[in-house]
C-alpha cells in the first residue's frame, strides 16, 4: 500500500516528467528548425492583467490578394507561406492551401481576416505576434 511519501515522490516524479517533456519538446524545435529573419514593426501595449508585453507586426501579417495567385481563401483557413531569402531577411514568395511538397521554407498561419473583402490584403496570425 502506498504511503503518504510515496504519493508525495510521485507527484513530484510526474510534474518533473511533464516540465521535462515540454523542455525537450521545445530543445528538439530549436535544434531541428531553420533560423527565418522576418521585418517587423513592434507595438508596445500595456495589459491590465499581462502587463508590459510586445506585440509584433510582421511584414507577412498582411499579405496582398497576389500571393495567392488566384486561389480563393476564407476567413478561418489554415494557409503555408513560402518564403524565399533576400540578403539578410527572408521574403515571402507565395501562399498556399496545402503544405509546400520538398525542402521549402515556409510557416503556418490562419487567415484571420480580409478574405471575404473583394481585393485589398488578407490579414494572416501566425501564432509568433506576441513576446
Amino acid at each position: 500500500m502506498f504511503k503518504k511519501k510515496h504519493w508525495y515522490i510521485a507527484a513530484i516524479a510526474l510534474q518533473t516528467l511533464i516540465i521535462g517533456t515540454i523542455l525537450l519538446y521545445k530543445m528538439i524545435i530549436l535544434g531541428t528548425g531553420t533560423p527565418v529573419l522576418l521585418r517587423i514593426q513592434p507595438v508596445d501595449p500595456r495589459d491590465w492583467l499581462r502587463g508590459d508585453y510586445v506585440t509584433f507586426r510582421y511584414a507577412i501579417s498582411d499579405l496582398g490578394r497576389y500571393f495567392f495567385r488566384g486561389v480563393p481563401v476564407s476567413n478561418g483557413d489554415t494557409i503555408y507561406v513560402i518564403f524565399y531569402s533576400s540578403g539578410e531577411f527572408n521574403i515571402p514568395q507565395r501562399a498556399q492551401l496545402i503544405p509546400p511538397a520538398g525542402g521549402e521554407l515556409f510557416i503556418r498561419g490562419t487567415v484571420e481576416s480580409g478574405a471575404d473583402v473583394a481585393g485589398g490584403s488578407v490579414h494572416v496570425v501566425y501564432g509568433i505576434e506576441q513576446y
